[in-house]
């Protein structure tokens, strides 16, 4: 009857708070245990480390610290123009830039610095050693772009955005580069300020455009060839392919933005 099956429910409902209960500290003890044992196991190992760690700070002479490579690499960039020592001093300069927004400011204070960066990827063809030094170029600018604060001040450069175009067009068949400066447009496309002016600049909107044709048409016919000779193998395919499509969503962005582009309310 009624009784019956109130008394039912309620010993259904402490039997069930009483399992949720025991599977709780179920959980609990094994998370400690596990907790421990992974402890116990890497515990030396970590130790092994933090010792490396303070051995190497130990050791580190000024000229290996940060600032002073960061000095010296910006002394080189502007003063030098032999290409391995150039190369050297932009990949000290993807380093600091990359750990350090202290460097990022001091590479936008160093008025001559930023110019002489877009200069030399102006500069640059497409042998092995410029390839390798745009990459690095390209990750000092996107390093400095990550900050609001400094964005504005790059693409005030002269001959910034046009210089970033230009790379796209000759080097639209080079993923990661093409990848890496449509991050560059991106970044500077954040500000509806910077969005606008940017939509004024007709001939690089419309090399934009014409990149973006060239690029769908090339992903239609690899799309094709890639359905009749089967699915690409490794991963090195998969990566190439993930690269391209990321840069592809990423010029369409940049083309939406520009398209809608409206003056900012403070202008």
């Amino acid at each position: 009857s009624a009784s019956v099956r109130i008394q039912s429910w309620f010993r259904g409902c402490i039997v069930r708070k009483r399992v949720v209960k025991l599977r709780n500290g179920i959980t609990r003890v094994q998370a400690l245990f596990r907790g421990y044992f992974l402890r116990r196991s890497t515990g030396a190992r970590i130790s092994a480390m933090r010792a490396r760690i303070l051995l190497a700070t130990s050791r580190a002479q000024e000229h290996m610290r940060l600032g002073n490579r960061t000095a010296s690499a910006l002394h080189v960039l502007v003063t030098c123009k032999q290409l391995s020592v150039v190369l050297h001093a932009v990949k000290d300069l993807d380093v600091s830039t990359r750990f350090s927004s202290v460097c990022c400011r001091r590479l936008v204070d160093e008025h001559r610095v930023i110019p002489v960066v877009l200069a030399l990827i102006r500069s640059c063809n497409r042998s092995q050693p410029h390839v390798e030094l745009l990459k690095h170029a390209l990750n000092i600018l996107c390093n400095v772009c990550v900050y609001e604060t400094l964005r504005s001040a790059v693409f005030a450069c002269a001959n910034s955005v046009d210089t970033l175009v230009e790379l796209l067009q000759i080097f639209r068949d080079k993923d990661e580069i093409f990848f890496k400066t449509l991050t560059v447009l991106d970044l500077f496309s954040r500000s509806r300020q910077r969005v606008w002016e940017m939509s004024q600049m007709k001939e690089q909107v419309n090399r934009l455009e014409s990149i973006r044709q060239i690029v769908a048409r090339k992903q239609s016919v690899e799309k094709k060839y890639s359905e009749k000779a089967g699915k690409p193998s490794g991963k090195s395919c998969g990566a190439k392919l993930s690269l391209a499509h990321q840069a592809s969503t990423l010029l369409d962005s940049v083309l939406a933005k520009l398209r809608k582009a409206t003056p900012s309310p403070d202008n």
